[in-house]
């Protein structure tokens, strides 16, 4: 029973950081550059989106596309603040750049919301759940995955639609072909 609660634990925080890693693979595959903020942006997104939904009442969905919006936000910001400037003047600063704003961002948080843990409030997501191998396992723990899935399936199929449509147009293995495919 415990190694049955192990795996599906590790399925849904390897999930997690599954995604976190497919936004690192879009972001260089892009713009060749990396932002060592990601991991602090994602948190950014669960604590705006716990903060509009449980403090402030909004609805779940309204709450999720706020947080999405405000950390595209914070993406232009950190882009135009900390990676353009460097990379303009052929400099790697923007590795660090992109570190530091990720520390303040961190700690700006931090000051503001508190150090302790928050969890979802009871509800559907959290409440309802099924018993796999003897594991009472939530919708949650099972929704996490099955997105995570789902998107780097669309990622690559996007990924992959793209290129094939790029030599259907005669462009051949091009500079965009090769900045977009997978190193």
């Amino acid at each position: 029973m415990l190694i049955a609660t192990a795996i599906i634990s590790g399925l849904g925080l390897g999930s997690m950081y599954g995604l976190l890693a497919l936004g690192f693979h879009v972001t260089h595959a892009v713009s060749r550059t990396v932002n060592f903020a990601q991991g602090s942006t994602m948190m950014l997104g669960a604590v705006l989106c716990f903060s509009f939904w449980v403090t402030l009442k909004w609805p779940l969905p309204v709450a999720v596309i706020i947080a999405l919006a405000a950390c595209a936000l914070w993406g232009v910001f950190v882009e135009r603040v900390a990676v353009r400037p460097f990379v303009v003047r052929g400099s790697n600063s923007w590795l660090i750049a992109t570190v530091a704003l990720g520390i303040v961002l961190d700690n700006v948080v931090l000051f503001t919301f508190g150090k302790d843990p928050r969890g979802m409030p009871p509800g559907f997501l959290t409440t309802g759940a099924v018993t796999i191998a003897g594991v009472r396992v939530q919708y949650l723990q099972i929704l996490i995955p099955v997105i995570g899935l789902l998107l780097a399936v669309a990622y690559s199929r996007l990924l992959v639609d793209l290129l094939r449509e790029l030599w259907s147009l005669g462009q051949g293995p091009t500079r965009l072909t090769r900045r977009l495919s997978p190193s």
